[in-house]
Parts: structure tokens; C-alpha cells; sequence
């Protein structure tokens, strides 16, 4: 069954429900897990959610379950369905949106690549079409306001070369070659798209110039080719990430996070550049921007302890405080205003793992948990007059769901509060003996490690020996703990004695010498915590055998 023939069974079904099933008064359901964890412990994430709305009201959200991109279809009224997959394999989050046409599209990257499946209106999502260029690992995906689609994406060639590109398909028809925006040796990244109801298109990342500084493009309506890039931002400290949407004018607007304080930046419909750019007032370490359906742009962004949230209007920003959120690792709000003009946020609150929908000016309702003490990706969009929709990364690791609305499915409450975050970090012990027998031929050491939990194992060792009174120290390759597998019980890991190394060892043997392997062992468990222990590893020469 293709996506659109599950939207149209999810709506029938909603139809059909007797009357008393939904509750009356607007709520939010009950929160329902729509994508499991991952199957693999290995894989840390299944990927920030994305939703968006068509304009007849259906649902449609992207994800991935740690392996391959999926999309996840629902209705305000029936909450969401099973997910569909899009493709095979997915390095990060998917990326999506929907036009005003019904086209809707979805990007993602895998093994490096810029993967992009489009579905047109009255279809179905076709297989994905594999973009030029290597080494992506940032993209995000429009539908402009003729049916077209609108890909911008990082790649990193094995030159060393960075590039952002932007590649375009119309409507009904394939990507044409992509159009080089920016090239050369200093990194870029934070990718955004957004298209305008007019027809202009407009791209916003960030490059190093210095530091990571926020930049812009647009192609506006009619234009064939996005103008030069634009820098917006001269902080002093990098630009964490960049946002970029249209109000109904065509007045290109693009913020940016920054630790010193969050910026902004616009363009008119008419204007060639980009003014200069004006503060919001408070630190930002993630920010949100979307357009209103009466015309302007919502924002909202995170920062010292606090989540802020506001309209566009002639003044700027008039940001208001949302709610407090006073971890060390502060939240990834969303921002989405009804056609009734009510402006929700979402956002994660990383201490308590509280998933909290706020009403702008209005109340704050708990409508679901992530888990403690980690960063829980959120997203929602609006629907209509009085209704939303919001998924986030919850405490189990998978993504769950809530609708809101007069008839949003039996509201519970959040269900149960995660347990406090785990803090404990893996215990680690040596199985292997601490003294070897080698020759001098020897080119690795397999050495067995344990932890009382699942974990993954770094090593950072060097040989030591000392030969006629000189200390001789050789650093051995390093294994590291952030790359490494969980797995459970005893492991083997192979420690490589570089040609250093082995040199030395040769030199300690040759002068009846022993020689030492310091191994500086970390252990890290699924939570993130890690164990250290430092362990001795003495080498001795094989003793030969006696000539008969």
C-alpha cells in the first residue's frame, strides 16, 4: 500500500469512529511510540523527526530507525501509522516537506551520499535519486511554490574540498546538474532551504571564516541560478546553526544561533542583499523558523536556561519567555502557528526528559518524555484552526507521537517519567595476563577487556623500554572509544605495534630487557558514560628452544 493509500484509509478511518470515541475539548492523545529503537544498541540515534502538513489536513512526518529513512503518515483525528520506508540505509536524520501542489519530498544522506525521494501529488514516493558528490553529511529538501524540488546539501571530497550545492528537479522531472554555491578548503555546514509563496527560493549554512559564520542565497522568482553567497554574521565566536524562511510578501528571513546571541537577517522581496543583521536579545544554541499562515515568520530558540519564542513584526522579534529549561544541554525548540493564529512550542526539557507543548501567552502542557540528561530532538507542525501535531526522540530511544485537537485521540497523559539518567560508567577489567611471552616478530597484542555492562573499548598505549640507561617510549595506534561496538561480556581488541614500536622492542630483546605496554583503557556504555583504567602489559622474549 503506498503512503497516500494509507492517508486515505487513516482519514476514512477517522470518519468512521463513533460519536464519544474522541474527547470534545481540544487536548493532546496520549503519546504513542510510532518508531522503535533501534535494533542495533550501536546505532546512538534513530534520527531528529520532521513533520509537515498538507493542506487538507494529513500528516506527514520523516525519521529513521537507526538504519533506513522512514516516512509516517497520520491525521490530528487517528494519531499516526506504522512508517514506511523510503530507502535502504541512513547516516543521520531525514530531512522533508510538502508544497502547496501535495508534492512532498524527503532527503537524507547515506554512506556519504545526498539521497532524495519525491512524491508527487496523487502518488506515491519513487525510488530515490542518489546526488553528485561525496562525503555529504548535511541536507535539507523544499517544495517550491511551482511543484519543483530543492535539494542543498555539504559534501567533502577526498581533495579535501568543500562544497555546498544546491540541485534542482521541476516538477515531474529529474535533478538537473546541481549549482555550486560555495567551494573550497574551509568546512560547511548547517544546511537550510525554504521556498516562498511567490516563487523565490532561498539557501542559508554556515562556512569557517575564522569560524563558522552564517551565510545566504537566494534565487528569486524566475531566476534560473541562486545569486552569489551573502555573509550575514561577524560574531567572534562560531554560528551554530542557520535557519531560513519567506513571509507571505517574499521577505526573505534567515536567523542564526549563536552563543553571543542569536541573529537575524532580511531581505525584500525587492532588495538584492541582505541588510544588516539584528540581535534577539538572549544567547541561542539551537533555533527554530517557520512561516505563519498570516503571513509573518515564527521563531523560536534555546539559551541561558531558557526558551524563547516570538512573531516577526515591524519592530524585529518581540520574544517572549516560554518556559525555563536550565540543563547543561539546552533543548531543540519548534515553533508552529495555526490558521487561528495560536503559536505553539515544543521542546525537551533535558533534565526531567519532560516533553513540553506551550501555547504562546497561554499554558504549558507535559505531553510526553525523552530521557534524562540528553538532548531529545522535537518537531511539530499545525494544522488548520486549533490542531498540531508533535514527535520527539523519547526515553525508550525511539521516536513517539501526539496529536492536538477536538478530536485527537483519548488523551492519558504523558505516561510514566523515565527514571533518572544513568550516570554510572562501566567498570572495566583485564582477563588477559599482564605478562607475555613474545618474539620478536610480533606485530599485535590481542588483549581481553570486560565490562559489567555492554560498552564499547578505546585504547590509548605506547611501548616503554629502557636499553643501556636510555628510556625509550613509542606511542601505539589509537583505538578510540567513540567508534568502538557495545558489546557484552569479555572482548578482544588487538593493539598494532607500529614500526616504532617495533623497532624498540627488538633493541629491549636484543639487550635481555623486558619491555612495558601501557595501556590507558576507555570503556563507554550506551548512556555515554565512560570508565578509564590504566593497565601493564610486560613483554619478554620467547625463550628458544634448546638444539638437540
Amino acid at each position: 500500500m503506498s503512503i497516500r493509500q494509507i492517508l486515505v484509509a487513516a482519514l476514512t478511518a477517522a470518519a468512521a469512529l463513533p460519536a464519544g470515541v474522541a474527547q470534545a475539548t481540544p487536548h493532546w492523545s496520549s503519546p504513542k511510540q510510532v518508531v522503535g529503537p533501534p535494533a542495533d544498541p550501536n546505532a546512538a540515534f534513530v534520527g531528529s523527526p520532521q513533520v509537515r502538513a498538507f493542506g487538507d489536513g494529513r500528516l506527514l512526518a520523516f525519521t529513521t530507525d537507526g538504519a533506513d529513512p522512514l516516512a509516517v503518515t497520520g491525521t490530528i483525528g487517528s494519531g499516526f501509522s506504522a512508517p514506511a520506508r523510503l530507502g535502504a540505509g541512513s547516516s543521520g536524520s531525514v530531512a522533508g516537506d510538502v508544497g502547496a501542489d501535495g508534492t512532498a519530498v524527503a532527503a537524507w544522506t547515506s554512506a556519504g551520499h545526498a539521497e532524495v525521494a519525491i512524491d508527487p501529488p496523487g502518488g506515491a514516493f519513487a525510488a530515490a535519486t542518489e546526488l553528485p558528490g561525496e562525503g555529504v553529511n548535511a541536507i535539507d529538501a523544499t517544495v517550491a511554490s511551482d511543484g519543483s524540488v530543492v535539494a542543498i546539501y555539504r559534501t567533502h571530497g577526498k581533495d579535501g574540498v568543500y562544497q555546498a550545492l544546491i540541485a534542482t528537479a521541476p516538477k515531474g522531472g529529474g535533478f538537473g546538474a546541481p549549482q555550486v554555491l560555495e567551494s573550497g578548503r574551509s568546512g560547511i555546514g548547517a544546511v537550510d532551504v525554504a521556498a516562498s509563496p511567490g516563487g523565490a527560493v532561498g539557501a542559508a549554512w554556515t562556512r569557517i571564516s575564522s569560524v563558522y559564520r552564517a551565510r545566504a542565497s537566494l534565487r528569486p522568482p524566475g531566476a534560473a541560478q541562486f545569486d552569489a553567497p551573502q555573509v550575514l554574521s561577524s560574531s567572534p565566536r562560531a554560528d551554530i546553526e542557520t535557519r531560513i524562511a519567506f513571509t507571505a510578501d517574499g521577505t526573505a528571513v534567515v536567523a542564526w544561533a549563536n552563543p553571543d546571541g542569536g541573529q537575524f537577517a532580511l531581505r525584500g522581496p525587492q532588495d538584492t542583499r541582505f541588510g544588516a543583521p539584528s540581535p534577539l536579545g538572549h544567547p541561542a544554541y539551537s533555533i527554530d523558523l517557520e512561516p505563519t499562515p498570516q503571513g509573518s515568520v515564527a521563531i523560536a530558540l534555546a539559551g541561558d536556561g531558557n526558551v524563547y519564542a516570538g512573531a516577526l513584526g515591524a519592530g524585529g522579534f518581540g520574544l517572549t519567555t516560554v518556559g525555563t529549561a536550565p540543563g547543561n544541554v539546552p533543548p531543540m525548540p519548534a515553533i508552529a502557528a495555526d490558521g487561528g493564529g495560536t503559536v505553539r512550542v515544543l521542546y525537551a526539557d533535558s533534565t526531567s526528559g519532560e516533553v513540553r507543548a506551550s501555547t504562546l501567552g497561554g499554558a504549558t502542557t507535559v505531553i510526553g518524555y525523552g530521557k534524562p540528561g540528553t538532548l531529545s530532538a522535537v518537531a511539530l507542525t499545525a494544522v488548520g484552526a486549533g490542531s498540531a501535531a508533535a514527535l520527539w526522540h523519547d526515553a525508550q530511544d525511539g521516536i513517539s507521537a501526539a496529536t492536538f485537537g477536538d478530536d485527537a485521540p483519548v488523551a492519558g497523559g504523558p505516561g510514566s517519567a523515565p527514571g533518572a539518567p544513568d550516570r554510572r560508567a562501566p567498570k572495566v577489567s583485564m582477563k588477559s595476563a599482564t605478562s607475555l611471552r613474545v618474539s620478536r616478530a610480533v606485530t599485535s597484542l590481542a588483549v581481553r577487556i570486560r565490562c559489567d555492562e555492554a560498552c564499547g573499548i578505546g585504547i590509548q598505549s605506547d611501548l616503554r623500554a629502557t636499553v643501556r640507561g636510555k628510556r625509550l617510549v613509542a606511542p601505539l595506534p589509537f583505538i578510540d572509544y567513540r567508534r568502538a561496538r557495545l558489546r557484552a561480556g569479555t572482548q578482544t581488541v588487538t593493539v598494532k605495534l607500529n614500526s616504532g614500536a617495533r623497532s624498540d622492542l627488538r633493541r629491549a630483546f636484543a639487550a635481555k630487557q623486558a619491555a612495558t605496554v601501557i595501556l590507558r583503557i576507555s570503556a563507554r556504555d550506551g548512556a555515554g558514560n565512560v570508565g578509564t583504567k590504566t593497565l601493564r602489559v610486560t613483554l619478554r622474549e620467547t625463550k628458544k628452544r634448546a638444539k638437540r
